[in-house]
């Protein structure tokens, strides 16, 4: 039975089943092996998603550490911001406060520059009233005095040229021509000398002439260089105010006062003396003119006049000099006034102040002098120092003056006239 058991069935139907059982094997076989290789590929798949996991976490984990370190970047950042947003802050406050700083130092450099301004105009006052106070003269008296000396040399060398010199044309002069010429002459010579030159005849001794000569420099040459004479070109009534008013300036102010004031005074009053040179010598040579008509040179008035315009140029020095002096004495000297002086005709002999201009010469006037004598006119300019002495005492605000004769003044005396006429 066992033996039967075990042969096989080859029925049709057996072999059919056998033949499905073996296919349905085969396909499961093929399905479990697609299965296992389904398996294998998703285990494989399972791993390269775990590594790709793994490289996910740990890129996380990268990115986590970054955005730590830069959240902590932001943070620093942050504060960093903070602080330039601080200093943006404190700069803008430190540039509106420059702005104010600038602004007070435009206000100060304008202070500045107003008190520099001040300062300046302050100073040149001080300055200017330093020199106004000053007593520094510009010239030395010694100056002074030569510029003295020349004018009178010089007038003492013109004179007897012009007197012996000229040599005239022409018929001579009426009587009402000498008598006009002798009004005018009389003004600045004196009747006295004017009638002396009248009467002496001149053609041996021209002494009278020159005499007179000297005395017309002399006296329009004082004219115009004393103190009282403040414009040459201003009617008296100007000179005289002007006098007054100096006159009460030295009473009561300082001397360094009185002499500035009279210096600017001086210098700025009046036209400039240079232009008026020609005028000056004009109404000289009509003075000489006059000398020559009174003492009967023969010609017409402008005859004669026109002869003496040939020392026009010698009289023009004569002007300058006088010019000269009067800037040294008026403008030049603050420390002291100075005064050229001329005594007047028929004022007594003086010998403090005068010096006899022909004693020991040809005349010798010497008891003349000791009486007294009138004089007769005046052949040289004299010059004194005026100083101011303060009183001793304080309660007593007068002022005493000093006056010192620098140069006398050369003088003839009445009695050359009647030697003169005798000849």
């Amino acid at each position: 039975m066992g033996h039967d058991a075990m042969i096989v069935d080859d029925t049709p139907q057996t072999i059919l089943e056998r033949d499905v059982q073996k296919g349905d094997s085969n396909a499961l076989k093929e399905e479990l092996r697609c299965a296992r290789e389904e398996v294998q590929h998703l285990q494989t798949k399972v791993r390269q998603e775990q590594s790709r996991g793994v490289r996910y976490r740990t890129r996380a984990e990268e990115l986590e550490f970054n955005v730590g370190k830069r959240d902590a970047r932001i943070l620093d950042l942050e504060k960093q911001l903070q602080g330039y947003n601080r200093v943006i802050a404190k700069a803008r406050e430190v540039e509106t406060r420059g702005k104010q700083m600038e602004t007070e130092l435009d206000t100060l450099r304008k202070q500045l520059n107003d008190n520099n301004a001040l300062l300046k105009t302050r100073t040149s006052e001080l300055q200017d009233a330093q020199t106004y106070l000053s007593s520094t003269d510009d010239l030395s008296h010694a100056d002074v005095q030569r510029k003295l000396n020349t004018l009178n040399s010089e007038i003492s060398q013109i004179a007897p040229r012009i007197a012996d010199c000229l040599q005239f044309t022409g018929g001579q002069g009426g009587n009402d021509e000498i008598d006009l010429a002798g009004r005018r002459a009389t003004v600045f010579l004196g009747t006295a000398l004017v009638e002396l030159l009248k009467r002496v005849d001149h053609q041996e001794d021209s002494l009278a002439v020159q005499m007179a000569l000297q005395a017309c420099f002399v006296d329009y040459c004082a004219w115009l260089s004393r103190r009282s004479t403040w414009d040459p070109t201003a009617i008296d009534d100007v000179n005289t105010v002007l006098e007054s008013t100096y006159s009460r300036i030295v009473q009561h102010e300082t001397q360094s006062v009185a002499g500035r004031w009279r210096t600017l005074a001086r210098r700025h009053i009046g036209s400039s003396l240079g232009e008026l040179e020609a005028k000056f010598r004009d109404v000289l040579l009509h003075r000489i003119a006059d000398v020559f008509i009174v003492s009967g040179s023969p010609g017409r008035p402008m005859e004669i006049l026109e002869t003496v315009k040939a020392f026009s140029t010698q009289v023009t020095d004569i002007v300058r000099l006088a010019v000269d002096l009067r800037v040294a004495t008026g403008e030049n000297i603050v420390s002291s006034d100075f005064e050229v002086f001329v005594p007047s005709t028929g004022k007594p002999f003086e010998t403090t102040m005068m010096r006899n201009a022909y004693s020991g010469k040809r005349y010798n006037a010497q008891e003349d002098e000791a009486r007294m004598t009138p004089v007769l006119c005046t052949v040289q300019l004299g010059l004194r120092r005026c100083e101011r002495q303060h009183a001793r005492h304080r309660e007593d605000a007068a002022q005493v003056f000093k006056a010192t004769v620098v140069v006398k003044s050369e003088v003839a005396l009445h009695t050359i006239c009647a030697e003169l006429l005798q000849q």
